[in-house]
């Protein structure tokens, strides 16, 4: 019997839905590679309508959301998912362009 790995505490497990919501296609996409690259089962979406219609949103165990999207913010979202009651206050990343690339945007 081969033993499993169990997750470091506070660690997400791999086999758990990442969404990624990004208005910027390039963006969107690399960091959909990088996710997958980690071994992250990756879904992603170019607005935050996309995601909110989506039936993969009740899977979604981490959120990456840019906060400067232009109907609805990555901040607002998150916002709007923890008042429908969604699980995301702790696992939910909101990264500027300057976060990513060290230039405003």
């Amino acid at each position: 019997m081969v033993a499993q790995a169990k997750p470091a505490e506070g660690r997400m497990p791999k086999a758990l839905l990442v969404s990624v919501v990004e208005d910027d296609r390039f963006f969107r996409e690399s960091m959909k590679r990088l996710m997958r690259s980690l071994g992250y089962t990756v879904e992603a979406f170019s607005s935050a309508a996309d995601l909110l219609a989506s039936p993969r949103l009740v899977e979604t165990a981490c959120l990456i959301a840019d906060v400067h999207m232009s109907s609805m913010t990555g901040v607002e979202l998150h916002k709007h998912l923890i008042e429908m009651g969604s699980p995301f206050r702790q696992s939910s990343l909101l990264p500027t362009p300057m976060t990513l690339t060290g230039r405003a945007p």
